[in-house]
């Protein structure tokens, strides 16, 4: 499931069979079934995602969320299986 916000879905090209593109969802209603969730790690989504035990593929665009991902502080992910991306 893909949430776009205001982008019109055609601009995004071919899109797979098995995903869905929405403008908005109901994030929390989402989580609770979700078994993965990639966020920008904003404090909003990331405590939500911890609240469900949903592990997170952290994408930050702000400073303030580089500092929020997990492995930065020398913890891992939901089930130990964190990576650090490039400059982490």
């Amino acid at each position: 499931m893909l949430a776009v916000g205001g982008v019109d879905p055609a601009a995004l090209g071919p899109i797979p069979p098995n995903v869905e593109v929405h403008a908005h969802v109901p994030q929390l209603a989402v989580l609770r079934r979700a078994r993965v969730f990639v966020t920008p790690a904003g404090m909003g989504s990331t405590m939500e995602s911890l609240y469900f035990g949903v592990p997170m593929v952290a994408v930050p665009q702000m400073a303030e969320q580089w500092q929020r991902r997990p492995h930065r502080r020398g913890r891992r992910c939901h089930g130990g299986g964190g990576r650090g991306g490039e400059g982490a």
